[in-house]
């Protein structure tokens, strides 16, 4: 007991073994037992929490298995504390000779109460008590009824038994009624069993999947699944994408008369009304920054040059709707974008471990940029690049701009994306 060193076991601190009067002193553990917890209905205990202290129970567990002590005997969920830190460690292990004469006395004392210990008792040793014996796989049984505790915060299944036992319909000194009546109570309590599990089963599913649904609006789902399977992603070259741009006109004079949660608000009416229009179209959004909104086609699933006409059905519509939109606190304003798309080569790979994120590299997302910045207010600025794609379809409107100075990039040939004059079905 002394030598105990295991973070999951209480340390003693010494024994007092004065005659019909032995005093066991060990650490403090001043959150109180798992059995006050678990019937505290005030305290909230997620599945996390609940894991973590049954990982404690079974650390000390397997670490008291493997010492010269060998076996508790007498586990149950009032004998599992918590510490400060809520580390749950086990107490009432070892020193058997003093606990088998505390069970002895008080079964000589009375015959027909029932020690509440019997609750959490493996039947094989019922049907020896007293004398009992104890094993590891007692153990064993102890510990699934303590996890029956914590997955319904109820008294162990058994209880029911021993509370007959009280009114003398049992009795406890080992008749193998005891065993019969339990493995009876126990069949019937099967089924709800079965179904409590399988609520639990489903509930914890759920869970799992919410953050790989995040996992999924982060990333590409394609590159998260890979991710999740622990497989490294190498950068990849893209022969032809279409990337579009946005900003709001007048960001700044509307942040200016606007408070800061008034232009969060803002953006979020805007940007779930973009996001809900994107998932028509085979694109993907990679990022926003304030009012700067990016997103790409052809990539990180290849479409032929069908990026293009998505991109450019996409921004129609979106330019469509922002003609339409309300800002809430400022009703009377009328909301203006500016649009740019570009067409070209790009290299696109997971950036960051913490929080990793999916960037695209390479000129033509610099240039997408220029269009978007060298545009006009409620207008698509598109590249000769997207222009030349465009045309192949034969089905929309392009009008040119003609030739402009773009920082960076010289001189440049742009056109104006109109209309759409067929439908959005082929």
């Amino acid at each position: 007991m002394r030598d105990i060193t295991c973070q999951n076991l209480t340390r003693l601190i010494g024994v007092c073994p004065e005659t019909n009067n032995v005093c066991i002193l060990t650490e403090y553990c001043s959150r109180g037992s798992l059995q006050d917890i678990l019937q505290n209905e005030a305290m909230q205990l997620d599945w996390d929490f609940k894991l973590s202290l049954i990982n404690d129970i079974v650390e000390g567990m397997h670490y008291l298995h493997t010492t010269g002590i060998g076996v508790h005997g007498r586990l149950t969920s009032s004998r599992c504390v918590i510490d400060s830190r809520f580390v749950l460690k086990i107490t009432g292990f070892g020193l058997n000779f003093i606990n088998e004469v505390h069970a002895k006395k008080q079964h000589v004392e009375n015959m027909n109460v029932s020690l509440p210990e019997l609750l959490w008792m493996a039947p094989e040793h019922l049907r020896l008590y007293p004398p009992r014996q104890i094993s590891q796989s007692g153990d064993v049984y102890s510990f699934a009824i303590i996890l029956y505790e914590m997955c319904t915060r109820t008294e162990p299944y058994t209880a029911e038994i021993w509370y007959q036992s009280i009114d003398g319909e049992l009795d406890v000194s080992g008749s193998h009624n005891v065993l019969d009546v339990l493995l009876k109570r126990m069949e019937q309590y099967a089924n709800n069993l079965e179904g409590l599990v399988e609520e639990k089963t489903q509930a914890l599913q759920e869970e799992k999947k919410r953050p790989e649904e995040l996992l999924y609006q982060v990333l590409p789902k394609s590159v998260a699944i890979q991710l999740r399977l622990g497989n490294s992603l190498k950068p990849e070259s893209f022969d032809s994408v279409t990337i579009y741009f946005s900003d709001i006109v007048g960001f700044t004079s509307i942040s200016a008369v606007s408070t800061p949660f008034q232009v969060v608000e803002f953006l979020n009416d805007l940007y779930t009304c973009f996001d809900s229009i994107i998932e028509h179209y085979d694109v993907y959004k990679v990022e926003t920054i304030g009012d700067a909104y990016m997103v790409v086609s052809g990539l990180p699933e290849r479409n032929g040059i069908g990026h293009v006409r998505q991109i450019a059905r996409m921004s129609l519509t979106i330019l469509s709707n922002v003609r339409q939109f309300v800002i809430r606190h400022m009703p009377e304003t009328p909301l203006k974008a500016r649009i740019g798309l570009h067409s070209g080569p790009v290299c696109a790979g997971v950036v960051g471990r913490k929080m990793p994120r999916y960037c695209l590299f390479g000129d033509t997302v610099n240039t997408a940029s220029r269009m978007e910045s060298n545009g006009e207010a409620m207008k698509i600025h598109i590249s000769d690049e997207t222009q030349q794609l465009l045309k192949t379809f034969n089905t929309f409107v392009l009008e040119e701009r003609g030739t402009i100075e773009v920082k960076g990039k010289g001189s440049m040939t742009t056109y104006w994306l109109v209309d759409e004059i067929t439908s959005h079905n082929d």
